[in-house]
């Protein structure tokens, strides 16, 4: 009888870790963007453009889908 029992609660205990993974696999992970440089993580998620400089090596760098795109009006 004992048996039947522990082998009920580690198949509840199994259905528990189950889902407890499929939460993990749901949220979605922001892509991080990082210095050209030195490496260092400047931030996460998506953008458009961005010029962004880096604190620790000063190094100015620009991130984002159009950044052949932007054209600087004088």
């Amino acid at each position: 009888m004992q048996e039947v029992i522990l082998k009920q609660e580690e198949i509840e205990n199994i259905i528990i870790d189950d889902e407890k993974k499929d939460e993990k696999k749901t949220l979605t992970k922001l892509p991080e963007h990082r210095c050209k440089r030195c490496n260092r993580l400047l931030f996460y998620g998506n953008v458009k453009y961005v010029e962004i400089k880096c604190p620790k090596c000063s190094c100015i760098s620009k991130i984002g889908k159009d950044v052949n795109k932007i054209c600087i009006k004088s």
